[in-house]
C-alpha cells in the first residue's frame, strides 16, 4: 500500500527530530524515536533496543562528540517497506562552534514502523563515507 503524503512527511520528521535531539545532546529524546526493539547500527557501535540506544547515545554525547555540531540531512527518499516505511538520505556533519568547518558525510538507511499514531525507528544503519574514516585512522 502506498504511503500517503502525510505519512511521508511524518517519516521525514522522525529523521529531523533525531538530529535535533542528537545535536541538542538529548540522548533520551534521541532514543525515544526508536521502537522498543529498535536498532542503531553504525561505524561507532551497535545498540539493540531503545534502552541500549539511550545508553549508547548518552555515553556518546558525554564524550563530547555532539558538542557544537549540526547535522544536515538531504535527498530524503521515503518508500514503502514490508514493515512500514524506509527512509534513505544523506547526512553532513559540521562543527558550528569553531567554524563552521566540515566534519564528514554519510548516508542513512532507516526502516520505520508504526506504534499507534507515531512512526518509530526499527533499524537505523548509518554509513560514513570512507574518506572520513581514512582521515581518522
Amino acid at each position: 500500500m502506498a504511503l500517503s503524503v502525510e505519512e511521508i512527511i511524518a517519516v521525514q520528521n522522525v529523521a529531523v527530530r533525531m538530529y535535533h535531539a542528537g545535536d541538542g545532546e538529548n540522548a533520551r529524546g534521541y532514543a525515544d524515536l526508536y521502537s522498543e526493539d529498535g536498532t542503531l547500527d553504525g561505524p561507532f557501535g551497535k545498540a539493540e533496543g531503545r534502552d541500549a540506544v539511550f545508553a549508547w547515545m548518552d555515553d556518546y554525547v558525554s564524550q563530547g562528540h555532539e558538542a557544537g555540531v549540526r547535522h544536515f540531512i538531504t535527498n530524503m527518499l521515503v518508500e514503502d517497506h514490508a514493515e512500514g516505511a524506509r527512509l534513505r538520505c544523506y547526512v553532513m556533519k559540521m562543527n558550528v562552534a569553531e567554524g563552521p568547518s566540515f566534519i564528514g558525510t554519510g548516508d542513512l538507511d532507516i526502516v520505520m514502523v508504526r506504534e499507534g499514531s507515531d512512526w518509530k525507528i526499527k533499524y537505523n544503519k548509518i554509513t560514513i563515507d570512507p574518506a572520513l574514516l581514512k582521515k581518522k585512522a
